[in-house]
């Protein structure tokens, strides 16, 4: 059995970037799918995040979470109306509070308490294997990074004389010691 998932706590992560149906949010509109549990009826997973990360999990989910999920075949991106998953069905958040994951039904009053009140544990009954799959993908899946950043390069006269003498050193061209 899996180990239950940290749960976690953010306030309005629906208004914190923009409307739900705002398409110049990086990777579009807010948009969600739906995992259903395998094993408990009652256990119903949802993702919230924008429609790019949330076309590219689906994909990763099914294959990954294959065995916990009833809905496998059936699991397509739809756009965020605005009513579910509300912020007090969460039970985690990744990269910045742009992606949530939460469970239907989940009542987390906590969230709306300061913040040294302790989260209203998960329902009985929560398919606690399913979940735990779908936090760990979905963490090991949509990283804080900014990828971009290590793709810029600004390059000098210094660094391009380095370049040419290392590329020179690796191909056995040359040996040119900088004074």
């Amino acid at each position: 059995m899996a180990a239950t998932p940290v749960l976690t706590r953010r306030r309005n992560i629906l208004t914190k970037y923009g409307k739900p149906d705002n398409a110049t949010r990086p990777g579009g509109p807010l948009t969600t799918a739906v995992f259903t549990s395998n094993i408990f009826s009652n256990t119903t997973i949802w993702l919230l995040s924008d429609n790019s990360t949330i076309v590219s999990l689906i994909w990763t989910i099914q294959f990954i979470c294959v065995i916990d999920l009833s809905n496998n075949g059936s699991i397509i991106a739809t756009p965020y109306n605005g009513t579910k998953p509300t912020p007090f069905e969460a039970v985690q958040y990744y990269r910045a509070s742009s992606v949530v994951l939460a469970l239907d039904g989940y009542n987390n009053t906590a969230a709306l308490s300061a913040d040294d009140q302790p989260d209203v544990p998960l329902p009985s009954g929560t398919d606690v294997d399913m979940l735990a799959c779908l936090n760990d993908t979905v963490a090991s899946h949509v990283p804080l990074v900014d990828a971009a950043v290590g793709l810029r390069f600004t390059f000098s006269v210094a660094r391009m004389s380095g370049l040419v003498w290392v590329v020179g050193v690796l191909i056995g061209g040359f040996w040119v010691p900088f004074v």
